[in-house]
């Protein structure tokens, strides 16, 4: 579950759970009053419609709130961030580098699977991670979806083209119940 409150999240994980039918259904049962959506993050998913629609409810529903940096040595903080991010090669970095600040500021868990991107950063500065697949794994331990429910999740995930690394749901459980496979968070 949740160490770190609250919840700094990605648009990647957005679109993920929302391939998997899940944003809407498990983000609010899991962490509500306990999640941020950054306004650079909200900015890149509104762009899809489909999750347009769905974080308009959640916004109507007060499963989330929104943060907006504006003072000025968040700002600063954000900038160099993001500069990083772009100095490494990376078009977008606006959702990362928000997400990263606003989990330092408020001391919360950083919420992505960008991972080669908020890897280093999160290592050097000793952040609580959470990926798609661990909300999902959350979501299994609290009995809120089924083991069959786990793996249709994440085949959705995977035919909406989306990247994740693993291929169905035993790989989830064999690597947080037994630390078997590939490292996932």
């Amino acid at each position: 579950m949740l160490k770190n409150p609250p919840l700094i999240i990605d648009n990647c994980v957005l679109g993920n759970l929302y391939s998997a039918d899940g944003l809407y259904y498990l983000l609010p049962l899991l962490y509500k009053d306990n999640i941020i959506i950054p306004t650079h993050v909200l900015e890149e998913a509104t762009l899809k419609s489909e999750l347009y629609t769905e974080l308009t409810k959640m916004i109507e529903e007060k499963v989330f709130k929104i943060y907006q940096i504006t003072k000025l040595n968040e700002i600063r903080r954000f900038a160099k961030l993001e500069r990083r991010f772009k100095d490494n090669g990376e078009y977008q970095a606006k959702g990362e580098a928000a997400v990263l600040t606003i989990a330092e500021i408020f001391s919360g868990t950083v919420c992505s699977d960008n991972l080669s991107d908020v890897m280093p950063y999160i290592k050097r500065h000793n952040m609580p991670l959470k990926t798609t697949l661990s909300i999902i794994y959350d979501a299994y331990l609290e009995d809120y979806i089924s083991y069959k429910k786990g793996n249709n999740m994440i085949r959705k995930i995977i035919s909406q083209g989306n990247r994740i690394p693993v291929t169905n749901f035993q790989q989830i459980l064999d690597w947080f119940e037994n630390g078997k496979g590939k490292p996932i968070y």
